[in-house]
């Protein structure tokens, strides 16, 4: 895309877009751009249209195809062409319940973690539910080790805000800080101790870690603020406490981990329990070969 490109960076970082936004909607116009090997400035709405199909018919997730037309949206509003995604229509969103790692799966994650840096990183992203994208973001004067917070100046809704800093994770980060040296990002990237880790190195290094820990559920980085919200509120702790500490903007949002945590509904007894089986006697030979499949 080159100068378009560029452009649409631009725009994004004067609209107060985080990197990772940035990152992910040029990624979706350039794999509109390969896709016909023009600009998209000289496609027509039926080849935006037809692409967007082709990514629903090969199974995208709704998650990305949200992204994909929030990003071909966006591009064509900075350049005054809107009417380029009148055509797309989205279905209506599933709010689907969170994956949830439980404690036990938390622990094991962490153990396998072979560095201090891996260790601290994702410590810290359980024990405050930021987001992923807030962490590679954080800064050495965002931590208070007397205060025992971490304050977020860059979120997904742009609003900043404070959460907790656990004891363990502050140890975690007094070592880390003492060992790795940070100057500015407290998460540097590998080249440059000036930029922030990536999110792709993030993710990646989750994924791997997931793996050697043998947990089968699909979770990804985000699963651990999941997490972190749903164990709060399996242990009891107010509904609006754990919202400001997420930075919900609306209550609704939080809501939705009542339904994962399992802390009550799910003990509850069933009625079964309450009948007495014993009147039904012992199955014998003659009911087992009712329902003998071997024939």
């Amino acid at each position: 895309m080159g100068a378009l490109k560029d452009k649409m960076i631009l725009d994004m970082k004067l609209r107060g877009y985080s990197e990772n936004t940035i990152e992910l909607y040029t990624d979706c116009m350039t794999s509109l751009t390969k896709e016909y090997m023009i600009s998209p400035l000289k496609l027509r709405p039926k080849q935006v249209y037809d692409f967007f199909i082709k990514l629903k018919e090969n199974k995208a997730s709704e998650a990305y195809l949200r992204i994909f037309y929030s990003a071909i949206t966006l591009f064509y509003k900075i350049e005054n062409k809107s009417y380029m995604t009148k055509s797309i229509h989205l279905p209506k969103r599933t709010r689907q319940i969170p994956i949830v790692m439980n404690k036990s799966e938390v622990e094991l994650f962490l153990s396998e973690c072979r560095s201090l840096q891996e260790r601290t990183i994702f410590s810290t992203l359980y024990s405050s539910g930021i987001r992923g994208s807030e962490l590679i973001n954080l800064k050495i004067a965002d931590i208070d080790f007397e205060r025992k917070t971490i304050f977020i100046s860059k979120s997904k809704t742009r609003k900043q805000r404070y959460t907790i800093l656990s004891d363990q994770a502050a140890n975690l980060l007094k070592n880390y800080m003492v060992t790795y040296q940070p100057k500015d990002f407290l998460f540097y990237g590998f080249r440059n101790k000036n930029s922030h880790v990536s999110m792709r190195w993030l993710q990646a290094s989750f994924q791997r870690i997931v793996k050697r820990a043998g947990i089968k559920k699909k979770v990804q980085v985000h699963t651990f603020r999941h997490s972190f919200a749903t164990h709060l509120m399996e242990t009891g702790n107010n509904l609006i406490y754990i919202q400001k500490l997420l930075g919900h903007t609306f209550l609704s949002s939080t809501l939705l981990y009542l339904h994962a945590d399992s802390s009550t509904f799910l003990k509850t007894i069933s009625p079964l329990e309450s009948i007495n089986l014993k009147y039904f006697g012992s199955f014998g030979n003659q009911y087992q070969r009712s329902f003998d499949f071997s024939t």
